[in-house]
């Protein structure tokens, strides 16, 4: 009886095994494709920034174009407006401290 049981317990013994060995061998291929998944993102997503960063910095260059561009046209505006607000008199006087301004006296 007890060699009927022992052989029982063997056989027994030896399924848990071969489930236990199944369980570990899913586990290593589950944490293999999870690492192969992120890793796999990660290349995708630097390779679209690399594509992308031409036509970023190409964007950026154009606003910064754009920006000055409007510095610019608002510095012009507020010149306009100051020779608008002034007489004849002091329009003269105006060129007059421009031109020496020019010549460098």
């Amino acid at each position: 009886m007890e060699d009927k049981m022992l052989r029982e317990l063997i056989a027994l013994t030896r399924e848990n095994n071969e489930i236990l060995r199944s369980i570990n061998m899913q586990r290593r291929w589950g944490n293999f494709f999870w690492a192969f998944k992120w890793l796999l993102i990660f290349a995708l997503l630097y390779s679209a920034y690399r594509a992308a960063s031409p036509y970023i910095s190409q964007a950026q260059d154009t606003y910064n174009q754009a920006q000055s561009t409007l510095n610019s046209l608002n510095s012009l505006g507020q010149q306009a407006g100051a020779v608008q607000n002034i007489d004849q008199k002091s329009f003269n006087e105006f060129i007059q401290e421009q031109i020496k301004k020019r010549m460098g006296q």
